[in-house]
């Protein structure tokens, strides 16, 4: 049995064995996707066209259920996408066997080869193959995950209710753990399928049988391994960032190379990363075939240096980095010339700013005033009497421990309770459950509000009071009323044109033209995307986005340049948009090498 360093060696020469036949698919591969994804839209815009549906959102999501066709043509994009995540397994695993049989690949052979073998793994009895490439490997972890399938992930919102619950976060960690035991014990499942036909479920029973014994072993080198990959992508990364530096460095001086070096890094980043992911996940499935083989004791032979001739690979070379390059600026995202002129993002503190006070108590604003942040986000509800509150939950269990709904205590008993404080300083120990007319009153002429209605189906005249108070304090023209009932927003055109409004949608995709009482629209953080916005743009809809609070989504969400971002960390909003995001620490770098005598540039 080889040692860990000989699986890693022998892993790169089966990488090696026929790389540019690699490349060449992977790239097909990624270009195939962007021909795709408008047709997949196209259909789920037919879905919803014959269920009566303009745009989806959290209010009207199950009425497509009502149309048989569409869900069929639900069902069927659910059952494409895991074909897409599988066919790139697929050939990788197949690449990686080809290679350990020292076979000389041609792409097109390599590509009929495959779908073949692909085709004949489509049955019924493997329909679990859909349920585990797009939901399973995705929750799993960059280990087992496409670059397709990362982009599927569960909502930050989610995810913030699941960590703010102790049960429920303890149960999701429990599933996280029973997800990769069994990918683990799966691990060897994919090649048993498409190398010797096995059904799903004899192949996952011939995995669990070879790693019977090995498991925490297997656990533990595919884990070292993985992080040795990463390392080794992170320095990759580095020296193609110093290559851009340098070639601007050599065409211009000063701050035109420091422009330069952004223009091309807005051109090759998206490529540089493609590269990184293929070494990253080829290597992956190579050294889970190696683990394959050795387990199931076949002697791995020794590969073969392949010969390819100098002319070829001069013809080859141009010509990937050329389709790399077309690639890489087809799906550039972000104008990376943000950073050097950034467009102002307002800042939406998300419940007053949870993070540092009290949610949506007075001790919040004070905190949102003092960060200087554009709004407050507020939620307001009705007490028993009549009474506007702010508060989120239409229970008082969470927030000052009484276990009755906000519809049935009149606010004279709810005053007299103090809220709890669970931030990490927990220096406002005496805050309550403050009237949405205090609110307005500490933030006139200090912040705008962002005023959510939450309707409980109790309330009397709740949008009517509302605008009362706003009209009592002549504070239109500093709020705008938000909330996910469109219904809502309607009556407050009808009562207030003037006033601006704000449609929150958990769910977004579609035609949002209609939505005539929403002057903006803000989306949860995973619908967040350049397309949306643009679309939005095209309407006159500003698109805000919520509630990002994870760095790595708060920069993504940054850098798509929305109207505003609501977060429970307005300082960490901030930082972020001050030093546009992700590449804050690059733009510094490269300013001290290319442009150090010059001002104002990430500063």
């Amino acid at each position: 049995m080889r040692s860990f360093i000989g699986n890693i060696k022998y892993s790169i020469q089966i990488i090696m064995k026929n790389w540019p036949i690699l490349l060449m698919f992977e790239l097909i591969y990624h270009y195939f996707l962007l021909a795709i994804i408008p047709f997949a839209e196209q259909l789920l815009d037919f879905a919803l066209k014959i269920a009566s549906i303009q745009q989806l959102t959290h209010e009207n999501i199950f009425l497509i259920l009502k149309n048989p066709l569409s869900v069929v043509i639900c069902i069927g994009l659910l059952t494409a996408a895991a074909f897409v995540v599988f066919i790139e397994l697929a050939a990788l695993i197949l690449y990686c066997d080809c290679s350990m049989n020292n076979e000389a690949l041609h792409l097109f052979s390599f590509i009929k080869k495959l779908l073949v073998k692909s085709v004949k793994v489509i049955s019924p009895k493997n329909f679990v193959l859909v349920l585990w490439l797009t939901i399973l490997c995705p929750l799993s972890g960059a280990v087992f995950s496409t670059s397709f399938a990362q982009s599927i992930y569960l909502p930050e919102f989610i995810v913030d209710v699941v960590t703010q619950n102790r049960a429920l976060l303890m149960l999701y960690l429990l599933s996280i753990v029973i997800i990769n035991y069994f990918l683990f014990k799966w691990i060897f499942t994919l090649p048993d399928i498409l190398i010797h036909h096995t059904l799903f479920n004899q192949a996952s029973k011939n995995s669990s049988g070879l790693l019977k014994g090995k498991l925490i072993k297997t656990v533990i080198v595919i884990s070292a391994f993985f992080m040795i990959l990463g390392a080794i992508c992170l320095l990759l990364y580095s020296l193609a960032i110093l290559v851009l530096v340098l070639l601007a460095r050599v065409q211009m001086s000063g701050i035109n190379a420091y422009y330069l070096f952004w223009r091309q890094f807005s051109t090759f980043n998206h490529g540089i990363h493609l590269l990184i992911n293929i070494f990253m996940l080829t290597g992956m499935v190579a050294f889970i075939m190696v683990l394959y083989n050795q387990y199931s004791q076949k002697e791995l032979p020794i590969i073969e240096r392949a010969h390819r001739s100098w002319f070829r690979s001069a013809l080859f070379i141009p010509l990937f980095l050329s389709l790399l390059g077309i690639y890489s600026e087809t799906v550039s995202y972000q104008d990376v010339s943000s950073v050097l002129n950034g467009n102002k993002v307002q800042i939406v503190a998300h419940r007053a700013g949870a993070a540092f006070a009290p949610e949506n108590t007075l001790g919040a604003l004070k905190e949102c005033i003092d960060s200087g942040v554009d709004y407050a986000e507020i939620d307001v509800q009705q007490t028993k009497d009549g009474t506007l509150i702010v508060m989120h939950d239409n229970s008082f269990q969470r927030n000052i421990g009484v276990s009755k709904k906000v519809w049935e205590m009149n606010y004279d008993a709810v005053k007299k309770y103090t809220v709890k404080d669970n931030t990490a300083k927990a220096q406002y120990p005496n805050e309550r459950i403050p009237t949405l007319e205090e609110m307005i009153r500490q933030a006139d002429g200090r912040i705008g509000l962002m005023i959510e209605l939450k309707s409980s189906g109790h309330d009397k005249q709740l949008v009517e009071k509302t605008i009362e108070l706003i009209q009592k304090y002549d504070f239109s023209r500093q709020c705008i009323v938000a909330s996910m009932d469109y219904k809502l927003l309607k009556k407050v055109k009808e009562v207030a044109p003037s006033i601006k409004t704000a449609y929150i949608v958990a769910i977004a995709y579609g035609n949002f033209e209609n939505l005539n009482a929403a002057d903006m629209v803000s989306l949860e953080a995973s619908f967040a995307t350049e397309a949306m916005k643009n679309r939005l743009s095209l309407i006159h809809k500003p698109m805000y986005v919520w509630t990002v609070n994870a760095e790595d989504s708060m920069k993504r969400v940054i850098g798509l340049g929305p109207y505003g971002i609501v977060t429970d960390n307005p300082y960490l909003a901030q930082y972020n948009i001050e030093t546009q995001g992700r590449y804050s620490m690059l733009g510094k770098w490269t300013k001290k090498l290319l442009a150090p005598n010059e001002r104002g540039l990430m500063e």
